[in-house]
């Protein structure tokens, strides 16, 4: 018989395999928004839609997940969305409509969450109490590795190929995605009739796990929104580069998150053994705190650099620091629930967060097309939230965790 280990392992590979496809086909999506219209505001706008579409999935998967296995979940959620990539691969040739790319982004994104929190939900079951945060770390160095793969596959792609072949690329991966599925076992929880508002009747009772629900809903979106939203501009305005370019900012995120989750993955062998010693012995909340001061200073470096190499130097780091804070936060989030509490918290999380992330998007659209701000003063503001929000994680509600 399998071990727990192995087959999260497992889910690790298909992380890899889909989000590789993921990172591929979202610049060709972002591209073919701009060619469009010609808007870098317009075409950054993908990024609010996706979390419009998360807001939705995060209403809907507590009620999907109750009657659906984990394993079904995921195979089909891959299923559907490469039968959506291969239908905007086929339409992008005669209809290149921004409205009808970003319908397919929306449902394509509802299904990418109904991936996320089956396979979220399904590692946390097999995991201990003590191995919550290496189970997590192995599961998002494989999503990591691709957000440092594949911008560039897509940036040598788009450089040199039709825009519809990362789509195709895309396409692809999803169904080999869906192959793997079928190698997973049925989970054997008990099926449990969820509810997205029953986290509002019990998450008081608890305050370690009601402070990292709402650092991680409403918190850190704040800061992760306005840079989501404004990375294009700053390419482009403040770099002087071409759209495509922001591919690199994305990569070396991923470079640099997944130096983080090889580090949090294992304590033993390999990658900087002594300085995993000292972080295996350091507590979740120290982590996040640590990461989110750091992530606040990179956010300032990126709109000072005078070059867009020495830039993507800085990313790196930022990246570091991003995986750090997400595998810590994420660790807290699942040792602070119970396997039936947490597909409800992951959906009204979801919610909470996807909106504040598209109403932060949405206020920097609007201040910035009327000139009332700049994108720098934008960056400034979340560099500053990021600061506030690291103070959170002195409480001692979490650092006993």
């Amino acid at each position: 018989m399998k071990s727990n280990i192995y087959y999260n392992i497992l889910l690790s590979r298909i992380t890899l395999i889909t989000n590789l496809g993921d990172f591929i086909a979202f610049f060709a999506v972002l591209i073919l928004i701009y060619n469009s219209t010609q808007s870098v505001l317009l075409a950054s706008y993908t990024v609010p839609i996706k979390s419009i579409a998360v807001v939705f999935a995060g209403l809907t998967f507590p009620k999907v997940a109750s009657y659906l296995s984990f394993r079904s979940i995921l195979f089909y959620s891959q299923i559907i969305s490469g039968i959506l990539i291969l239908l905007l691969a086929f339409i992008s040739k005669i209809n290149t409509s921004p409205y009808f790319t970003l319908a397919v982004l929306f449902f394509q994104t509802i299904f990418n969450h109904y991936f996320f929190s089956s396979r979220e939900s399904y590692s946390k079951s097999l995991a201990t109490h003590e191995t919550q945060r290496t189970f997590q770390a192995q599961i998002f160095h494989s999503f990591y590795s691709a957000q440092f793969i594949g911008p560039i596959i897509s940036f040598i792609l788009l450089k040199t190929l039709p825009i519809n072949i990362p789509l195709y690329v895309d396409v692809a991966t999803f169904f080999v995605a869906a192959a793997l599925c079928l190698q997973i076992p049925k989970d054997h929880l008990k099926r449990y009739e969820y509810s997205i508002l029953k986290p509002l009747k019990y998450i008081w009772q608890f305050p370690a796990l009601l402070q990292i629900f709402l650092l991680r809903s409403i918190g850190y979106w704040i800061p992760i929104g306005i840079y989501n939203y404004l990375t294009f501009s700053v390419v482009q305005e403040h770099y002087g580069l071409s759209l495509i370019y922001s591919a690199w900012i994305y990569s070396a995120t991923g470079f640099g998150s997944a130096l983080a989750s090889a580090t949090l993955k294992s304590s033993t062998g390999g990658f900087l053994i002594k300085f995993k010693n000292v972080i295996k012995n350091t507590s979740d909340a120290k982590i996040a705190l640590i990461a989110t001061v750091t992530l606040g200073f990179t956010r300032i470096a990126f709109i000072s650099l005078p070059t867009f190499y020495i830039a993507i130097l800085v990313i790196v780091v930022a990246g570091m620091a991003n995986g750090f804070n997400a595998i810590a936060t994420l660790s807290l989030r699942r040792k602070l629930t119970t396997d039936n509490q947490f597909p409800e918290i992951i959906g009204l999380e979801a919610i909470i967060s996807k909106i504040t992330d598209w109403a932060v998007a949405t206020l920097c659209f609007l201040l910035i097309s009327k000139g009332i701000i700049t994108f720098s003063i934008g960056i400034w503001c979340a560099a500053i939230s990021l600061w506030i929000l690291s103070l959170f994680f002195l409480s001692s509600k979490l650092r006993g965790v």
